[in-house]
């Protein structure tokens, strides 16, 4: 960035600062994030993803009629992005417009039966709107479509949580919750929501939750995991289970930060056999260690 605006007010293009400004924000520095975003919304290559970043930012602060400006520059880009329609849709339900909100939702739906975002909007439309029978049948339709699977529950939570909807994440994960989920992410991303949202008795109870639950096949991957694991472990620090998840999040691309945790996991529970497994492996071939791997072992 430094060196694409050297001698100039801005770079050629924005990628740079649109990914200086996704970091920023990854690390909660959203004034610096903000700048960023509308230097890169500059490059005309870069408008619709900055603008939608922005209106991001712009949601995390309740300010919801800046965030529909933005949502409408970044459409105004790219009119075929639902992503920026579905958070429109939602912005609009928020501030009570109610006819325009279902239009939009009507409009994704019709180019995209199976989006979640906007099935889950649709039936928040209903339950406001056209009581509760009318409801329960939109619930159906979308919980059919969801299939019960985790995974579409959590990317569900997860679009609301980034533009700081806690009550609409809370209440999409409750549901799968109320299904008897055994998946610990499920109840990791309640924890931080609930957070977020204010009610921190609740959010500790649900992170103690989440680590008595069965680690088998429990793999996270999304960026916002991270967030909601170190939250986790700042509520509830004698969890071994969220140690090892975070471990297993960050080895791809920070390997030597992933054995500090996989070493904190196995230092809180030295029976935890995947945790000495894993390090294991990445003493043998991130250290070069392989009397130290085999000690793992």
């Amino acid at each position: 960035v430094t060196k694409g605006d050297q001698n100039y007010t801005r770079p050629k293009d924005g990628e740079a600062f649109y990914h200086l400004g996704v970091a920023l924000r990854a690390q909660h520095r959203y004034v610096e994030a903000y700048d960023a975003f509308y230097k890169a919304a500059w490059s005309q290559g870069w408008k619709a993803s900055s603008y939608y970043k922005l209106a991001e930012l712009c949601c995390l602060k309740n300010e919801y009629s800046p965030a529909l400006d933005f949502v409408d520059c970044s459409l105004s880009m790219n009119a075929l992005s639902l992503r920026a329609k579905n958070l429109k849709a939602a912005l609009m339900r928020k501030t009570g417009r109610m006819d325009e909100a279902a239009a939009i939702v009507a409009e994704i739906v019709l180019a995209d039966p199976l989006n979640f975002w906007a099935l889950n909007e649709r039936y928040l439309q209903t339950k406001e709107w056209e009581g509760a029978d009318k409801a329960a049948e939109r619930l159906s339709d979308l919980e059919n479509t969801l299939r019960d699977e985790v995974q579409n529950y959590l990317e569900l939570a997860a679009d609301y949580g980034n533009c700081g909807m806690w009550d609409e994440a809370i209440d999409v994960l409750s549901r799968i919750e109320c299904l008897e989920s055994k998946f610990p992410m499920v109840y990791y991303y309640l924890g931080y929501y609930l957070g977020k949202g204010g009610d921190e008795d609740k959010a500790i109870t649900y992170y103690k939750k989440a680590s008595q639950m069965p680690s088998d096949y429990c793999f996270p991957f999304r960026w916002e995991s991270r967030d909601v694991l170190e939250q986790a472990l700042k509520e509830n620090p004698g969890d071994p289970i969220a140690f090892y998840y975070l471990g297993n999040l960050l080895f791809d691309h920070q390997p030597e930060e992933a054995i500090k945790r996989w070493e904190k996991s196995v230092a809180l529970d030295s029976g935890f056999a995947l945790a000495h497994r894993n390090l294991g492996l990445a003493y043998a071939r991130i250290k070069n260690d392989v009397s130290l791997a085999i000690k793992s072992l």
